[in-house]
């Protein structure tokens, strides 16, 4: 059977990353010379695919400014329901260990260069916030999402971008509940966030995925300092 033409294939990855999240729903698209040169195309193969999904109303373009997700969204029919017990907490970290740790290892194997700068950067943000002593959990689960991402597989995005809001729950109270000062708790993360950035970094997938178990099994035992 003959493959599809080619604009046809950048416009099917394009929807899967609009529908992973990865271009959220009213977010810029890169230009054209970019998505050419990230799927290896034309720019012409570029454009054909952008006009199939404006026609499609999944994207629009706004002169002068480029080309939008459409601000509807993607539904992900995931719903895990509300944290309602701090072994709720517990089982969703574990959860997340199985989730997250696999994506770290993946994202140190397939990350790109503007990937790994987006959750340095994400990293960078959480570090700031959390020392000013204002609430850093949106900026932890942004951390988290971006290593996601990174992995390109959309299974992988869906499903922790679902879990957003137990996400969130669950680090703020790891934060209220921990025994340590807000300050020592934020070095902690920070610590071990710099640790999974840095094995991603490295290429090194099985430090990664250490890494990132280290950090969510730290999230268990600070449940339990007190």
């Amino acid at each position: 059977m003959p493959s599809s033409p080619l604009f046809e294939q950048v416009h099917q990855q394009l929807l899967e990353k609009i529908r992973a999240g990865i271009y959220p729903a009213g977010g810029r698209l890169p230009g054209e010379w970019e998505l050419a040169e990230s799927f290896g195309v034309s720019r012409p193969v570029v454009r054909q695919a952008l006009m199939q999904l404006r026609a499609e109303g999944t994207i629009r373009s706004k002169r002068g400014s480029g080309t939008f997700v459409s601000d509807t969204g993607v539904a992900t029919g995931l719903d895990f329901g509300n944290l309602t017990s701090v072994p709720d907490v517990q089982k969703c970290l574990e959860f997340r260990s199985i989730i997250e740790c696999e994506a770290a290892a993946i994202a140190a194997t397939v990350r790109s260069s503007a990937e790994l700068q987006e959750v340095g950067r994400r990293m960078r943000q959480y570090e700031k916030v959390a020392a000013s002593n204002a609430p850093s959990t949106d900026e932890d689960f942004a951390f988290h999402m971006a290593i996601t991402k990174s992995t390109g597989n959309r299974f992988l995005i869906i499903t922790l971008q679902a879990l957003k809001q137990q996400i969130i729950f669950g680090v703020g109270l790891i934060q209220s509940l921990a025994a340590t000062s807000p300050e020592e708790n934020a070095a902690r993360v920070t610590s071990e966030h710099a640790a999974i950035l840095s094995a991603i970094k490295s290429n090194d997938t099985e430090a990664a995925r250490s890494a990132m178990r280290a950090h969510l099994d730290a999230g268990v035992s600070r449940l339990f300092e007190k």
